[in-house]
């Protein structure tokens, strides 16, 4: 937490318990990151003008200054006109950054003034818009003392690249607000400028009251606040801004905190004036002078795109006065940022910016396809690059896995009436979150095709596993009754249907140095045939079990390695050319 945020908080006369939370846990937080947002909000200063050059001229400055800072997000105030606001998008899009910009579709305008919002294409997508209700009145004669402009809502969402699988998407909510100006007290039935400021906070913060729970409130504009006393001016400058007041109340966050105009000390919060004097700009567009000494613009946020509660997270120390001078009462001139000269003869504002990083949810399935290839040894026929089908062609595959006897104790009920001509064997499949046993989160008994596919038990569908716990990267395990085991060799992300194919190379598998759990046999991964006794080693016990098993014609054992139908000399072969393999630990039952 800086120390102007813990000032700022022991400063203020009401300190919402809400603000504290919010501040408290987001300090202690770590976010990862899966996209960026960076907003600006930036007050235009009249735009467009009835010099067309001019307008051209500007809608130039503001492309240069929102693309050095490669803007996702802009709202800004002072547009007069929807032909304006084109003019600005099609600037906006002949940027060197590759953004495509597209705009909010509504411009409304009042008193001759109105907002609009801005959007990086491929991070966001519009949902839809609609300008505060003006609620808060004080009725003085006919005078209804409204704000004189509406705050507007810009409802957006994140780009998700996995919206489609999980539908919990990630809302941001921006506004675009530019409050009453001017320091005037009562004026006839006209209420202080102060209290004009102050209806039009409240009728924002009413009508963020009502705002769905997945709310993200980011707030830009110009504010034109004097100081951030609202209640007693306990610095004596003479000022008390109750709109401020209303805000931090009601739980919005400022991050740069207090300021006292027209001092050194408030010199980097401060946006207005870009400019000393209107002299050597083409057209002043009525912009103000005086140099830089207020702080009217602003971005606040709500606790949730503070702290991420929401997904939408604040980066600490972000906040910014886009090529500020920091110069008491100079110009944009007197800094030194390359676009001081676009920033001055822009607009009398400087923009605000922030950035927040977005962290989509957790890509999870409770249901996966796995679309697998494996290729067994023994049953491996090198010069058909298919896998010998004779177990089935001779009716001696069991119509029931055989893996419900230890040490694999599979409780899965998998049957079938009969095989596809296709099919060598039964296989075993586990999902596993880790590398551990323990981590495991789903096992199926599938059905080995000669081509090393393996489907469910319909004999043409992927391997389906039903009512997982959320996982967002797993390894695959494949078990056989009397080959090695064999899992893959990294995590992979977590998809609708995962594709990964064993007998691609050996380096598919967990362990591909020593011991290797493929063995490349015409070029083709394959596992290794020999675990007779399923111990998870192929050494002399194996051999001891094939011994023990005479000549046998006809059956589906698990001495007949090469998985002829037939116990012979040819799964001695096998054995021996893999004798001394030990199966990694990581396998185990």
């Amino acid at each position: 937490m800086k120390l102007t945020q813990i000032e700022f908080y022991l400063h203020m006369q009401s300190k919402p318990f809400i603000i504290y939370l919010c501040l408290f846990f987001a300090a202690f937080q770590l976010h990862g990151q899966d996209e960026q947002i960076n907003f600006m909000t930036y007050n235009i200063l009249n735009y467009p003008s009835t010099n067309s050059s001019d307008n051209e001229y500007r809608a130039g400055l503001f492309r240069q200054i929102t693309e050095d800072y490669q803007a996702d997000a802009i709202v800004i105030q002072e547009l007069k006109s929807n032909t304006g606001a084109n003019l600005l998008l099609d600037s906006l899009n002949n940027n060197s950054n590759g953004i495509t910009y597209a705009k909010a579709p509504i411009y409304n305008q009042w008193s001759g003034l109105g907002n609009m919002f801005f959007y990086n294409t491929a991070k966001l997508t519009f949902v839809s818009q609609l300008d505060v209700p003006r609620v808060n009145a004080d009725y003085f004669g006919s005078f209804s003392n409204l704000t004189p402009r509406p705050a507007t809502h810009y409802r957006v969402f994140a780009n998700d690249p996995n919206l489609a699988v999980h539908n919990d998407t990630v809302y941001l909510d921006f506004f675009s607000i530019h409050l009453k100006a001017g320091t005037d007290g009562m004026d006839g039935n006209a209420i202080p400028d102060k209290d004009r400021r102050l209806n039009g906070v409240e009728d924002f913060t009413d009508f963020v009251a009502t705002m769905p729970a997945d709310r993200n409130v980011i707030i830009g504009g110009d504010c034109n606040f004097y100081d951030d006393d609202w209640s007693t001016d306990t610095d004596g400058n003479g000022y008390i801004e109750p709109g401020y007041g209303e805000f931090i109340n009601s739980g919005f966050v400022d991050v740069v905190g207090p300021w006292n105009k027209g001092t050194n000390a408030s010199i980097t919060k401060f946006t207005q004036s870009t400019r000393s004097s209107n002299s050597g700009i083409p057209n002043s567009n009525g912009g103000a002078t005086g140099g830089l000494d207020d702080r009217f613009d602003f971005i606040l946020m709500d606790g949730s795109s503070y702290s991420g509660t929401n997904n939408v997270t604040y980066i600490n120390n972000s906040y910014d006065i886009f090529g500020s001078s920091e110069v008491l009462d100079g110009s944009a001139l007197n800094g030194s940022h390359p676009l001081k000269v676009a920033l001055h003869e822009m607009s009398d504002h400087y923009p605000v910016t922030a950035q927040f990083d977005i962290d989509y949810p957790d890509v999870g399935f409770s249901t996966i396809n796995m679309d697998l290839t494996v290729f067994l040894e023994g049953a491996f026929l090198p010069s058909s690059g298919l896998m010998r089908t004779d177990l089935n062609s001779k009716g001696l595959l069991p119509l029931s896995h055989p893996y419900s006897v230890a040490p694999y104790n599979y409780a899965g009920t998998e049957t079938v009436s009969s095989f596809p001509s296709t099919v060598v064997d039964w296989v075993l499949v586990e999902l596993r979150s880790g590398t551990s046993t323990a981590s495991r989160i789903g096992q199926r008994a599938g059905l080995l095709h000669n081509d090393g596919s393996i489907t469910d038990t319909d004999g043409f569908s992927d391997l389906q596993f039903t009512n997982l716990p959320l996982a967002s990267d797993l390894y695959f395990v494949i078990r056989h009754r009397n080959h090695a085991d064999v899992m893959s060799a990294v995590l992979t992300p977590a998809n609708l249907t995962i594709t990964y194919d064993f007998s691609s190379a050996s380096s598919k598998a967990f362990y591909n140095t020593s011991p290797n759990q493929l063995k490349m046999v015409s070029g083709k991964a394959v596992m290794l045939a020999g675990d007779i006794n399923q111990d998870l080693t192929i050494q002399t016990t194996d051999r001891d079990d094939w011994r023990a098993t005479p000549a046998v014609l006809n059956i589906y054992d698990l001495p007949d390695t090469n998985m002829d139908g037939v116990i012979q000399t040819t799964d001695y072969d096998l054995w021996y050319n893999n004798r001394t393999f030990l199966t990694p630990a990581e396998l185990g039952y």
